[in-house]
């Protein structure tokens, strides 16, 4: 096939284009897509040649003079293997990485910062009173009857007392009623779990027959068993003693609490009334020593003392743990501090509180000191200072942990757990950190308050006449 040209004078002869001569003309316009596939397979070939060529053994060059040739050096070792890849990791949503290309990453920050912090300002308010500066405040109480008057007279086996493990409230509680040596015939306790999952208006809960928790060290390490039943009433949980015995209320249902047996009504749920309380029943037969934990002589001195231990230690822990304002948390902080070392210096010149004898101001300081280095310096953030810091605060800890009885009103593990897992606002996580133990605070060590200040054990105790 050709294509003829019309003959002009002067012009070559025309150009007969056969197929041949059309594909050399169209071979231009195929070398660039040619190229484009062909260019990136060569580099590929030229790269791994080369990187096979590089791991092959180098010949030792040729020598072309007469002379010997000297020996060659020794090959050098192969290269180390590569590294093993990294694990699999969850990455999560990957938030940071796909919004990018949608709003910057302040913005996702902010708004999620402003979300989580509105949440948890919400769910503390509910757990935690709070005043407009973002202080906790404890709540009053409602119920203020008295053992001893005519509605309530002071009469054994009337009465109980519900208690939780882990509230130092409750602990003092147990405490004075293992101090001087009541019995559950003359006025009874039993303890509630705290698990806000089951329980109502507030985090105490009872488990059915049978429902048991024992501890694995401190008081329990001896394999007794501590209940969670309700032995008296038959509830679910306290929000349903309340119920029973004061129909109407609406408030928080708070432990502790005592209960009159007999007419089905609530006695008192403030703990410093109740330990006043404990201390007017006499001991059991056949004990003789009455053991007075608010005696006449030193009542002025006891209040005193409880009039500034209470809100700068007791309860300042709590207002550090439960502050939703950095100012409302500084301030507890303050607080705390100045009472640890006010009671420092107290113990550095006399046994205990209110001078050589034991009384209610020790019974009330002992559950806070307690918990300190185990849950208050971490998970309220009192990390200023740990309790072994102060050597006549902590050698004053060990002399009470170890008075008969009292070890055993102490759960380290449960009430670590308590706090970590049941206030989940503070912990979201709810992971339970390991220890500190009996041994890491080292309780049951020697202490010097015997032979700093003389006296004996029954020497430290006021007994009524």
């Amino acid at each position: 096939m050709h294509v003829c040209c019309a003959r002009f004078p002067g012009y070559p002869p025309p150009l007969i284009l056969t197929r041949e001569r059309a594909m050399i003309i169209r071979l231009p316009l195929l070398l660039p897509p040619l190229l484009l596939f062909v260019l990136p397979l060569l580099f590929q070939s030229t790269t791994a040649f080369i990187a096979t060529s590089s791991l092959r053994p180098r010949l030792p060059p040729l020598h072309l003079s007469s002379a010997s040739p000297s020996p060659s050096p020794p090959p050098p070792p192969p290269p180390p293997p590569p590294p093993p890849p990294p694990p699999s990791s969850y990455k999560g949503l990957r938030l940071l990485e796909w919004t990018n290309a949608l709003l910057p990453q302040k913005t996702l920050v902010k708004t999620a910062r402003f979300g989580w912090n509105t949440m948890w300002k919400t769910l503390m308010t509910e757990l935690a009173p709070q005043s407009k500066d973002g202080s906790y405040v404890r709540p009053s109480y409602t119920f203020n009857g008295q053992l001893g008057s005519p509605p309530f007279p002071l009469e054994e086996g009337r009465y109980h007392v519900y208690v939780g493990n882990a509230c130092p409230w409750c602990h003092r509680l147990t405490l004075a009623h293992t101090l001087r040596a009541l019995n559950q015939k003359q006025i009874s306790y039993s303890y509630a779990i705290d698990d806000p999952e089951k329980a109502s208006r507030g985090g105490w809960a009872f488990e059915r027959e049978g429902g048991r928790e024992a501890g694995r060290e401190g008081g329990r390490e001896g394999g007794q068993v501590q209940e969670h039943v309700d032995r008296v009433f038959g509830c679910n949980d306290l929000r349903e003693v309340y119920d029973l015995c004061a129909p109407g209320y609406t408030g928080r249902c708070t432990a502790p609490v005592l209960i009159d047996k007999r007419t089905k009504r609530i006695v008192n749920n403030e703990s410093s009334d109740i330990l006043r309380a404990l201390n007017l029943f006499l001991p059991p037969p056949p004990l003789t020593h009455d053991i007075d934990l608010y005696p006449p002589s030193l009542r002025a001195t006891i209040d005193a003392i409880n009039a500034w231990v209470q809100p700068s230690i007791n309860n300042g822990v709590y207002r550090c743990g439960f502050a939703t304002t950095q100012g409302g948390y500084e301030d507890g902080v303050e607080d705390v501090f100045e009472g640890l070392e006010r009671v420092e210096q107290i113990l550095r010149k006399q046994r205990f509180l209110a001078g050589s004898v034991l009384t209610e101001a020790d019974v009330r300081l002992f559950p806070t000191i307690i918990r300190f280095d185990a849950v208050y310096s971490t998970l309220f953030k009192c990390t200023r200072k740990r309790i072994g810091d102060y050597p006549n605060l902590s050698m004053w800890l060990r002399e009470v942990y170890q008075l008969p009885g009292v070890r055993q009103t102490v759960d380290l593990p449960g009430l670590i757990r308590s706090y970590y897992v049941q206030l989940f606002p503070l912990n979201p996580s709810g992971i339970c950190p390991v220890g500190p133990t009996e041994a890491d605070l080292r309780l049951l060590a020697p202490h010097d308050r015997a032979e700093k200040f003389g006296g004996g054990g029954e020497d430290i105790f006021v007994y009524k006449e």
